[in-house]
């Protein structure tokens, strides 16, 4: 990743703030899913469950341990 980071021009912290944010898009996405799929409002448990939110979930978690 500082391979990454360096050739971009980013630092840690930044990247950090890019993939979450690609997670948030993307949970957004899953809940656009589950609505067409159910009709409905989703069930939260399957909201909960999604992959993107548990990405989202796991960097916030990090980030607290962080700091």
């Amino acid at each position: 990743m500082s391979e990454y980071c360096a050739r971009l021009g980013l630092d840690a912290e930044t990247l950090t703030r890019l993939r979450s944010l690609c997670w948030m898009v993307h949970s957004r996405s899953d809940l656009r899913h589950l609505e067409m799929d159910e009709s409905t409002a989703p069930d939260p448990a399957r909201l909960r469950g999604s992959l993107y939110l548990g990405l989202l979930e796991e960097d916030l978690s990090r980030c607290r341990e962080a700091g």
